[in-house]
């Protein structure tokens, strides 16, 4: 059943406790920050499946409850539950909290010279497109791409002594074609 859109995004850099990569670290002794992160939005419709899909964004779990099929005979060892576990589940979220929870520090850390990518995920019709460019009209409905640009754009117009490179690609990957 739809259950609505699964955002996954990554990485979202969080602070390690080691240095680069080989224990080098960076000539101005920042912590390297680099991890992936899987976050979940979800948007139950009125069709939700309710007792097959548990959503606790408290415990940030999903919870899945299949029935045995009792066409499969007395003997019948099929697992009925099943529980994920992520890094954020933001159900029934806005586009500010999404951008909030699951993009804000990776534009951060691009700025900061590391590298940033947002990976979505879902069925079609799930609401990637949505999340990503947003919807028409207010800046409530903005998307994570519009958003990331105006961060990075002024966090680099408030700092005019440094040089900065931008370079952003968004690619689309819908029925086997490609949208650039």
């Amino acid at each position: 059943e739809n259950w609505g859109p699964a955002v996954t995004l990554e990485p979202l850099p969080v602070p390690q406790t080691s240095t680069a990569p080989g224990g080098q670290g960076r000539s101005d002794g920042a912590m390297v920050k680099s991890a992936v992160r899987v976050c979940v939005r979800t948007r139950p419709t009125a069709a939700f499946a309710h007792t097959e899909l548990v959503v606790k964004p408290e415990d940030r779990t999903i919870d899945v409850n299949i029935k045995k099929n009792p066409n499969m005979g007395v003997v019948n060892n099929m697992r009925e539950n099943y529980g994920f576990k992520f890094d954020h589940i933001l159900h029934n979220s806005s586009q500010d909290t999404v951008y909030a929870e699951a993009v804000s520090e990776i534009t951060k850390s691009i700025v900061q010279g590391y590298n940033g990518s947002v990976l979505v995920y879902g069925q079609t019709g799930a609401g990637k497109t949505y999340t990503m460019s947003g919807g028409q009209g207010d800046y409530k409905a903005s998307g994570m791409l519009p958003r990331a640009i105006q961060e990075i754009f002024t966090e680099v117009h408030s700092r005019p002594d440094t040089e900065f490179n931008i370079r952003m690609s968004y690619l689309e990957i819908s029925n086997e074609q490609l949208y650039e």
